[in-house]
């Protein structure tokens, strides 16, 4: 997605996730500090969208990883908040 989104000359990326089993807290971690090591700055934003409170409640150690590590990763329960973000109007 990061290749697709430089290509494009975009900076912003929103994905709806529709999990089955969150990810676990060791993973959460991976997915976070693994991206600026794959070129992810913090100039990109990445907005991650839960269908439901429960996936999106259970995915929560991803925005205190991203906030202690720099990296501009959150989630969301909906998709306006997340594009309220992604505008850089919320934080």
């Amino acid at each position: 997605m990061l290749a697709e989104s430089r290509k494009r000359n975009r900076k912003r990326i929103l994905i709806e996730l529709d999990q089955k089993f969150p990810l676990s807290p060791t993973s959460q971690f991976q997915l976070v500090t693994n991206l600026p090591k794959i070129g992810f700055t913090a100039d990109e934003r990445v907005a991650l969208v839960h269908r439901t409170a429960e996936a999106q409640s259970a995915n929560q150690f991803v925005n205190l990883v991203a906030r202690n590590h720099g990296v501009m990763v959150r989630n969301f329960t909906g998709v306006e908040a997340a594009m309220d973000w992604l505008r850089g109007a919320a934080d």
